[in-house]
């Protein structure tokens, strides 16, 4: 195993999901790749390059957090931060990487589901294993 990808949206699920992948990137000698999505939503107004450049500022912001927070002794994480939307945006890395870990539950709505629309996705279509790390009890 060379290559673990790890969704990270700033939630506790994915906190969780990035502890587990760098515990099995040192078990096997891979690098870890932390990979969060921006968008900027459009509507009937305009949103100028400023907002657009926040948005990404802040997304970018959000991982280099979650990168400091986990003890990565001994494993290289990498931080990529892509434009797009977080399930396709992982299961086009899925297409070069040995394993794909995400949280069961990141930011997003209906806390009682089992399963988050973005991890639901990536189980149907990624092109590598995949993990879901469960919740926190």
């Amino acid at each position: 195993m060379e290559r673990i990808i790890v969704g990270v949206d700033g939630s506790e699920g994915a906190k969780r999901a990035l502890e587990w992948a760098v515990t099995e990137a040192r078990a096997h000698g891979a690098v870890v790749e932390a990979l969060s999505s921006w968008q900027a939503s459009y509507s009937e107004v305009p949103i100028g390059v400023d907002v657009i450049t926040l948005i990404e500022k802040a997304a970018e912001r959000t991982l280099a957090s979650a990168v400091e927070e986990v003890d990565a002794e001994g494993v290289e994480i990498r931080q990529n931060l892509v434009c797009g939307p977080p399930a396709p945006s992982l299961i086009d890395e899925s297409k070069s990487a040995d394993l794909l870990v995400v949280g069961s539950r990141g930011r997003g709505g209906f806390a009682g589901l089992l399963l988050g629309s973005v991890s639901h996705h990536v189980i149907s279509h990624a092109a590598c294993p995949v993990v879901i790390v469960p919740a926190a009890d």
